[in-house]
């Protein structure tokens, strides 16, 4: 017969055991000696100070990370006032220059020298130029040991670096030629790291919005007040695209007009404009803040208005030769 003493032993045990199984929410140890809630109630998630900071930065971020829509992406057109001269975006630095120039066969020869980080890693490049208009001379420009031949009409030796694209690690190299026949252009080149690239040229008088985006003086209406544009061209994948500008906003609208011109009186628009543009001194007119309403619209330098008075014409401007 079993002792009392160990029957009140069993019933203890017993109990343990019931009492045991009743707790839902013990944790228990899992094999990774992570401990996890059998039944967790749902609980209401309070963030604290290093939380609520870390999520703020994840907010910057995504905003920061968000695509840079180019003009042509989301289809709107530059605005003209963003824009202002090349020489603007010049980087404040001179390369070492040496020239051999003979007057009397108009034969220069410029040697240029410099040292510039241009792909933005932190490391200066070696940077060469030879620019002539010697037939007998290459003309060249070189940076480190990547050599690009150039052809070069009146060069003079003026070499710049300048940021054509803030949105991108990358300061260009210009170089400056002033044409065969007056028509001063500068040349462009990106470095890589790995390539040294010709993007292309753009007229010394062309306009540029530090993002990539240029408007050739041909393509300005710089005597109109205030002024407007027929195209212009952005630089994409290292060459620059040609874009059409919206043209209809112009049209209608009133403008004042300066300068020296020429005007041809014509009843209606024609097709053939060109048929009726004669560079003759008599078709010359000088403008001086004279209002005319733009009716359509060839090109940025020919263009068909109305004067004051309600004649109607064809207004066309000397471009060189």
């Amino acid at each position: 017969m079993m002792k009392r003493g160990s029957i009140i032993l069993i019933a203890c045990i017993l109990l343990s055991c019931i009492l045991v199984g009743c707790k839902s929410e013990k944790s228990t140890e899992d094999s990774n000696n992570k401990y996890v809630t059998n039944k967790p109630e749902p609980t209401e998630a309070v963030p604290t100070e290093g939380a609520a900071e870390s999520g703020s930065e994840v907010v910057d971020s995504q905003s920061q990370q968000e695509p840079n829509l180019s003009y042509s992406d989301n289809g709107s057109d530059p605005d003209i006032k963003d824009f202002s001269k090349l020489s603007n975006y010049f980087k404040d630095y001179d390369f070492a220059v040496t020239s051999n120039v003979n007057e009397d066969l108009y034969i220069k020869i410029y040697e240029v020298s410099g040292n510039y980080d241009l792909n933005g890693d932190g490391i200066k490049e070696n940077i060469e130029a030879v620019l002539s208009n010697d037939y007998d001379v290459n003309s060249y420009v070189k940076v480190n040991d990547i050599i690009v031949e150039v052809y070069t009409d009146n060069p003079t030796g003026e070499v710049k670096i300048i940021d054509l694209d803030s949105n991108d690690s990358y300061l260009e190299l210009a170089y400056f030629d002033d044409g065969p026949s007056g028509d001063p252009h500068y040349k462009f080149f990106r470095y890589n790291g790995e390539e040294l690239i010709a993007l292309g040229e753009m007229d010394i008088n062309s306009i540029m919005d530090g993002r990539g985006r240029f408007i050739s003086w041909f393509d300005l209406g710089v005597n109109f007040k205030p002024p407007f544009y027929t195209s212009w061209k952005e630089l994409v994948d290292n060459e620059f695209i040609h874009r059409d500008h919206d043209l209809d906003q112009y049209i209608g609208k009133n403008y004042e007009l300066c300068g020296s011109g020429y005007f041809v009186p014509l009843d209606k628009v024609s097709e053939d404009y060109y048929e009726y543009m004669t560079w003759d001194f008599e078709t010359m007119r000088d403008f001086e803040a004279t209002p005319i309403k733009i009716l359509d619209i060839y090109n940025a330098k020919t263009i068909f208005i109305e004067l004051e008075d309600g004649q109607k014409g064809l207004l066309y401007f000397w471009v060189g030769d």
